[in-house]
C-alpha cells in the first residue's frame, strides 16, 4: 500500500470553463525544455500557447503545475487524491517531460479503472516507446496534439486514437470540437478514431 507523502502529492486541477465537469492533471509549459523549444517556432501551436499565458498571471495554479512536474519526472512513490470522475484529462497544461512521468501516468490509469483518462501529446516518441514496453489501459486514450496551426490534412500517428488538430479563423475548416467537453465527449471514447477540429484560443 502506498504511503501518503505531502511532498509526494501530486494536484489536482478541477475544470473550468471549456473543461468544467472534467478534471485534470497539469504541469508546467514554463519548465517544459520540449515546450519552450516549441512555443519559439512561428506557426505551432505552442507558438500560441493559452496555457503559458495563463500561468503568467496564475501564480498559484503556476506552483501547483511546478510541483506535479517536480513530482512527475522523478522515480519512486508518488501520491493522487483519490479520483471520483468518469472522465479525467491529462494535460490540459503542459507536456510529458520523460519517460519516468509516462509510467506515473499509466500507473494512475491502473489505479483507476473506473475512471476513463485521455492524454494529450506531441511527444510521439515516448508513446511509441512506451507502448513497445507496456500494455496500454484499457481505460487511457491517446490524442495526438498537432503541432502545426491549420494542417490540410491531420493524421493519427500509429498507436493513437485521436488526433487534434487547431484552427484559427481564417481556416475554412468545419470545427467540430464543442465549446465544453462535456457534452462531446468524443477525445475520452476509444470506438472510432477521430479528426478533432478545434478553434484556436
Amino acid at each position: 500500500m502506498k504511503t501518503y507523502d505531502p511532498y509526494r502529492t501530486l494536484q489536482i486541477t478541477q475544470g473550468q470553463g471549456k473543461m468544467e465537469g472534467i478534471p485534470s492533471l497539469n504541469t508546467s509549459s514554463l519548465t517544459n525544455p520540449f515546450c519552450q523549444d516549441m512555443s519559439a517556432h512561428e506557426g505551432t501551436v505552442c507558438s500560441k500557447c493559452y496555457s503559458s499565458r495563463l500561468l503568467h498571471f496564475r501564480r498559484a495554479l503556476s506552483k501547483r503545475c511546478d510541483k506535479n512536474g517536480i513530482i512527475l519526472e522523478s522515480s519512486g512513490e508518488i501520491w493522487i487524491p483519490p479520483i471520483n470522475s468518469l472522465y479525467f484529462r491529462f494535460h490540459s497544461f503542459g507536456e510529458l517531460i520523460n519517460m519516468g512521468h509516462l509510467e506515473h501516468l499509466h500507473d494512475i490509469c491502473l489505479d483507476n479503472r473506473d475512471t476513463m483518462f485521455s492524454l494529450w501529446t506531441k511527444r510521439v516518441d515516448f508513446i511509441w516507446y512506451y507502448l513497445d514496453e507496456f500494455a496500454k489501459p484499457e481505460n487511457l486514450v491517446l490524442v495526438y496534439s498537432e503541432e502545426l496551426i491549420n494542417p490540410i490534412s491531420p493524421q493519427i500517428p500509429l498507436g493513437f486514437d485521436h488526433v487534434y488538430a487547431v484552427y484559427d479563423k481564417t481556416s475554412p475548416v468545419e470545427i467540430n470540437c464543442p465549446e465544453k467537453c462535456i457534452d462531446c465527449l468524443r477525445c475520452y471514447q476509444k470506438e472510432t478514431k477521430e479528426i478533432v477540429r478545434a478553434r484556436l484560443k
